[in-house]
């Protein structure tokens, strides 16, 4: 059976590994933490650090500790989530429909609303969707403000549609 540690997420200064000794002031600028979800392994702890295997799942910090919990919002299906059953979207419901303009406001326009909900340490100042007929695919750009941080950033999210128009 694997073992998860999730202790460096409640004390993010005192992360310990079997290879590593982390000093005090690693984490002393970060705002936020964020763990991913799909239990990769870290590769480098904290930013003042050398390269090397953690033993430990990846962590992300302030901009990209929120990066990835959009796309953890975006990807993550409601009820999939142990103990909170309303976190995530259900875009599929958007991606076994034919590919269209209409969809891709829809798109945007739910994702716009969910993540208001969901992520509540952002404001969104734009969200564009281009729908691209020829590859299948639905490309995202999310464009967002982090005011704790005082940062403008965005991210880029792609869509596979299931369903093949027929020409």
């Amino acid at each position: 059976m694997a073992t998860v540690r999730l202790d460096n997420l409640i004390k993010p200064k005192q992360v310990n590994t079997q290879q590593t000794k982390v000093s005090e002031d690693t984490y002393d600028n970060s705002t936020y933490t964020d763990l991913h979800l799909d239990l990769k392994m870290s590769v480098a702890v904290g930013t003042k650090l050398k390269s090397g295997v953690s033993n430990d799942i990846k962590i992300s910090f302030d901009e990209n500790a929120i990066a990835n919990s959009i796309f953890n919002c975006i990807y993550t299906k409601p009820n999939e989530k142990v103990l909170d059953p309303n976190f995530g979207m259900n875009l599929e419901t958007f991606l076994f429909e034919p590919m269209s303009e209409t969809n891709g406001d829809y798109i945007g326009r739910y994702i716009l609303n969910r993540l208001s909900i969901l992520e509540r340490r952002i404001n969104i100042t734009k969200v564009l969707v281009n729908v691209l007929f020829d590859e299948n695919i639905y490309r995202i750009s999310l464009f967002y403000e982090i005011p704790s941080l005082n940062k403008l950033t965005s991210t880029d999210i792609v869509l596979k549609s299931n369903v093949q128009d027929s020409k």
